[in-house]
């Protein structure tokens, strides 16, 4: 309402008065409770008043759904976009405009005069203006329009925007159309209505006026025009000219045309967005900052609004609803990112290949595109939320607490008393079918203390591979490691490997999960376990014979199709102890780059180690190592079982780099 609307009581859904007999003032939020079990849901509460303004704007019966658009214009903004801003004053002016016309639309009047030009054959839906508007079609046709969602805006003046849910006018229009007795500037905004109802110009004149007599004037548009203008002068519409609240001629040119917002800048190593801004826009492959500002006014990221960016953390704030498809997709620095209760969507790729390992995803969001982050990395979200079954369906690693690890060990160790016994060195064609039972695996007889250990499960030949989920690791029957995704062995990747911290003092450790074999051929692999300390030791004697590779990329025929024993010598590269990341990136091709079994060593002697297989190619686009370099190193070198995917087609950069 564009005046104050008196005598306001709402009753909750039990009975309790939460406002009553208040005075609610034009275009304000009115806090209902501070109760968190109360939301905006009309199901909650119920809303009174005698109000006589009110009641006539509720009982209109019109149905449509109306927002708007409020395109926010930069100092860099070309000329031809300068009118295209939306301020308060001409929101108001839509609501009064829009009421009105929802009220015209709504009126039996209204309808019957819609039947009568039908009748009189009086509406063409054709070019040739041969094919005359039925009534089925006109009964459909009300049905839609008074029942629509309406996205409101302003373009350049002299024109209008019609189509879908948008319906754009001029300045001029929007604040001419309720003074004016004109039902041909009325006609404007009812030509762009019938562009949303799905009428184009050559659909006769169903939206356009400009026809040979006698389709011209009496246009589809032009029915509701003329209607509202003899409502005007018998003021009947809900708002008419020189109320006290209907008054944007008193605005200064300033206020219609508002000045400009300031551009985006870079300070400090920090990008500012803004004061005013509604969104993010395109900073894509700017490398002159690591940080962002944002200010309170931001809603929405837009798509790769900071793709390919230096950014190295980020902070996604609650009152940032929307992060756009590919936003920070290939920030290769980006190591962590926090995303506040309150983002409700995350768009397609919005951090693939970026460097992040893990990211929280809160309860609020509530759209999820595809592969938003490598599968590699580890999602944090709780259990019932949208986050957590997307993860689960999709195959992504989930970080769980302790105490939802015991509640699922619990269930896992109830069924896995009837678990089937596997072998716990190979299995062949008949070890597992291709129905997918509970199995468990017993290393109890293979531990060498505590510490951190690997189970490797590594398809050696057939033509069918193995597949796991549900994987439960257990120690004297306390859960330690769950993997609740699907991994498989065969020909790509070749290994399933599962990494855990041994407690000091386990007796009993045992592997519980669902296993089967992906058809009715044969399938053949073995199975280990192993020591962090005891591996490293067995891949660098392995390594002594590997074959030396270029430290800069790779190129089709470097590698074939079988894992052979690589080595890199990143010595000349050293800036001195510190972090350093070591990353391969896949640049073109047709198969991908797969590494496993990594090693670095400083000075020969074993500072990291990586086992489990990582791959660089379209998706994942990277392979990323973190190491940590000690004082003193004189020779750094990485050792690896490197190959490719299905071909020998397959290019790509290497680079180390210090990074603190």
């Amino acid at each position: 309402m564009l005046q104050p609307c008196i005598n306001v009581t709402v009753t909750s859904q039990k009975g309790k008065s939460l406002i009553w007999n208040k005075t609610i003032q034009p275009l304000t939020r009115t806090i209902l409770c501070d109760f968190d079990s109360l939301t905006d849901s009309i199901d909650n509460y119920s809303l009174t008043t005698d109000d006589a303004f009110y009641k006539t704007l509720s009982t209109i019966p019109t149905n449509w759904n109306i927002s708007f658009n409020g395109f926010i214009r930069r100092v860099s903004t070309v000329k031809e976009d300068l009118q295209n801003t939306l301020k308060p004053v001409h929101a108001r002016e839509w609501i009064a405009l829009v009421y009105d016309m929802a009220y015209v639309i709504g009126l039996p009047e209204y309808e019957k005069r819609c039947y009568e030009a039908v009748e009189n054959k009086e509406l063409v839906t054709d070019d040739e203006l041969s094919v005359y508007l039925t009534k089925e079609e006109m009964a459909q046709l009300l049905q839609k329009a008074r029942n629509y969602y309406l996205i409101l805006g302003r373009c350049n003046d002299g024109y209008g925007l019609g189509g879908g849910n948008t319906l754009w006018l001029s300045s001029g229009w929007i604040l001419g159309i309720g003074a004016g007795k004109s039902w041909y500037d009325t006609h404007a905004f009812w030509h762009e209505f019938s562009h949303c109802m799905g009428w184009g110009h050559h659909h006769g004149n169903m939206c356009n006026l400009e026809r040979p007599a006698p389709w011209g004037t009496q246009c589809w548009p032009s029915i509701a025009a003329k209607l509202y203008v003899e409502e005007l002068e018998k003021g009947n519409p809900p708002y008419i000219e020189g109320e006290s609240f209907f008054n944007s001629k008193l605005f200064s040119k300033d206020d219609i045309n508002p000045l400009p917002v300031e551009d985006d800048r870079v300070q400090n190593d920090t990008l500012y967005i803004a004061e005013g801004m509604s969104y993010i826009d395109s900073h894509k492959n700017q490398k002159d900052f690591t940080k962002v500002h944002i200010p309170l006014s931001v809603e929405e990221i837009k798509p790769s609004a900071l793709y390919g960016t230096n950014l190295t953390e980020i902070t996604i704030p609650s009152y940032i609803r929307k992060i756009g498809a590919q936003a920070f997709k290939d920030c290769e620095n980006l190591t962590k990112v926090t995303i506040e209760e309150g983002v409700k969507e995350i768009g397609n790729e919005a951090f693939l290949n970026s460097a992040i390992t893990e990211i929280e995803l809160p309860e609020s969001v509530t759209v999820i595109g595809s592969n938003i982050s490598s599968k590699n990395v580890l999602w944090v979200a709780k259990k019932g939320s949208l986050a957590y079954d997307y993860a689960v369906k999709n195959n992504y690693k989930i970080k769980f607490t302790q105490e939802e690890l015991d509640e699922i060990a619990s269930s896992i160790l109830a069924e896995g008393k009837n678990a089937m016994a596997a072998p716990t060195d190979k299995w062949v064609t008949n070890t597992f079918t291709a129905s997918e039972p509970r199995c468990k695996w017993d290393f109890s007889d293979q531990l060498k203390g505590e510490g951190d250990y690997t189970i490797s499960f590594s398809f050696t030949g057939g033509e069918s591979m193995l597949c796991i989920r549900d994987a439960l690791v257990v120690a004297d029957g306390k859960a330690i490691a769950y993997y609740q995704e699907k991994k498989t062995a065969g020909d790509n990747p070749k290994q399933i490997l599962y990494s855990f911290t041994l407690p000091a003092g386990t007796k009993k450790l045992e592997l519980y999960a669902l296993a089967r074999r992906s058809g009715n051929a044969s399938s053949n692999g073995i199975m280990n376990i192993e020591s962090l300390t005891d591996k490293s030791a067995k891949i660098l004697k392995e390594s002594a014979s590997a074959t030396a590779a270029t430290e800069t990329g790779w190129k089709a025929n470097d590698f074939t199709t079988k894992y052979e024993r690589r080595s890199w010598d990143f010595s000349m590269a050293l800036e001195g102890a510190g972090e350093y990341k070591v990353t391969f990136t896949y640049t073109k091709g047709a198969h991908m780059l797969c590494l496993s079994e990594v090693i670095f060593t400083a000075d020969g002697k074993a500072i990291a180690c990586f086992p489990e297989e990582r791959t660089a190619g379209t998706n994942p686009r990277r392979i990323v190592y973190n190491i940590t370099l000690p004082k003193g190193c004189k020779k750094l070198e990485m050792f690896a079982l490197a190959r490719t995917s299905g071909g020998r087609d397959s290019h790509g950069s290497i680079e180390i780099k210090k990074t603190n």
